[in-house]
């Protein structure tokens, strides 16, 4: 499968994915294993606990962003530039943020069952995402995928290692603080990157053009920021409602069964949606529709094989790995695992093509999808609270997310058809 794979992409697409590919597995395999480390140390409530943050810092970094990042790869040639812009909305956005939001903790002591310490951090998690996604882009623009690599690879290690030791110090809230503070190690390796290639510019240049790049980007900013707050609402904010809704180890049963089948989702799709998404751009320029049509449905077809290989060795056998490292203790999990299995299958066949929505400028298809899917997440949570069932609610969950994805990625393939039909009827007129 591999070999056929190489053989249909081209070289330089080949060399930047296995670039992406090798650090991704590393990085990925080895978050996979923390997961097992964690819930060996770790109590569910405890990873309950940590599922919140790492959901609202999801949703945060989102916000802080405002999908500034996109421009920098559209854009390469002004790349110093978009980056600098990105930087300077994502600051902003997380002053008023802090701001606005901070005041609430300091007159209640809980806000969805955190303190003010914990939403403190979490806001410099999200910040931390926030600049690294932004750098990342700015090495994509730079097709400089080695140092993505090890960006990669520097975080994950670095998250483990001090979780572990932040435990073993008994130092409290070390999942939280540990994941801060591995962020944190990445990001000051980026902006040491960034500051030896990137070309300053002063501030009054910034600002005077800061209402020209929000004009030009005005749509990937403005419906396709919606459409991704939203989505990443639908998909992070779970563990949250589940813990509201449900108990705080009923989130970390969740939140491991929800790790332990999206770390193979990432590591396939991961390494090739950055390129893909550079590739299709510049495609999509070109007016190469046949060209996209083709890389899209391979890095399809590929990717869809290997998650349901992935997809049916978990059924088969992840009940005995589990049974042999925990015993009984994560069992609850288990039966979230096999509810969830179609639904990841399903994403795993959108996920690495998903930048598609800003290449052909439809984001407002991502903004259906992800409204429909965030109503019915907070209508099964309701459903099962009245209930006391949280299977039935995962249920739900997972059957919308199926439908959803599926639509939207048939919708896509067939705008796709009629770019390249055009193309076709162009190049016969000729």
């Amino acid at each position: 499968m591999g070999f056929s794979l190489l053989k249909l992409l081209n070289s330089d697409l080949k060399k930047n994915i296995l670039k992406l590919f090798s650090a991704t597995i590393i990085s990925q395999t080895t978050a996979i294993l923390s997961s097992f480390v964690l819930a060996f140390y770790f109590l569910p409530g405890d990873l309950g606990e940590f599922s919140v943050v790492i959901s609202i810092s999801a949703i945060l970094s989102i916000i802080f962003t405002l999908r500034t990042e996109y421009p920098i790869v559209i854009n390469p040639g002004e790349s110093n530039f978009s980056t600098f812009y990105s930087l300077f909305i994502t600051i902003a956005v997380f002053a008023i943020t802090a701001l606005l939001t901070i005041p609430l903790f300091l007159f209640q002591e809980l806000v969805f069952g955190i303190n003010l310490n914990i939403f403190l951090t979490t806001l410099f998690v999200a910040i931390s995402l926030s600049f690294i996604k932004i750098l990342q882009s700015y090495l994509v623009s730079k097709s400089r995928f080695g140092i993505i690599s090890i960006s990669k690879v520097l975080q994950v290690f670095s998250i483990l290692i001090i979780q572990i030791t932040l435990f073993k110090l008994n130092i409290e809230k070390p999942l939280i603080l540990g994941f801060l503070f591995g962020l944190l190690f990445n990001l000051f390796y980026l902006f040491y990157i960034f500051a030896k290639t990137a070309h300053f510019y002063n501030l009054k240049k910034l600002i005077s053009c800061l209402g020209m790049y929000i004009y030009k980007f005005r749509k990937i900013v403005g419906i396709g920021s919606l459409s991704d707050i939203i989505n990443s609402t639908a998909s992070n904010m779970l563990p949250t409602l589940i813990l509201v809704a449900f108990s705080k180890e009923i989130a970390g049963y969740y939140f491991f069964a929800n790790r332990v089948l999206s770390m193979p989702l990432q590591l396939l799709s991961s390494s090739s949606a950055s390129v893909y998404f550079q590739r299709a751009s510049g495609n999509f320029k070109r007016k190469e529709f046949r060209s996209l049509k083709k890389l899209t449905l391979k890095l399809e077809y590929w990717n869809g094989l290997a998650m349901l290989f992935i997809t049916l060795m978990i059924a088969f056998f992840l009940e005995d790995v589990l049974h042999v490292f925990f015993g009984d203790k994560w069992d609850m999990s288990l039966k979230y695992i096999y509810i969830l299995l179609p639904f990841f299958l399903v994403r795993s066949l959108f996920s690495p093509i998903s930048n598609i929505m800003e290449i052909l400028d439809r984001n407002d298809l991502g903004l259906y999808l992800n409204s429909s899917i965030i109503i019915l997440n907070f209508l099964a949570i309701r459903y099962g609270a009245f209930h006391q069932d949280i299977l039935k609610t995962i249920m739900i969950i997972s059957l919308a997310g199926c439908f959803g994805y599926l639509a939207v990625n048939l919708k896509f393939l067939h705008l796709i058809n009629k770019l390249t039909d055009c193309e076709n009827e162009r190049v016969y007129k000729k």
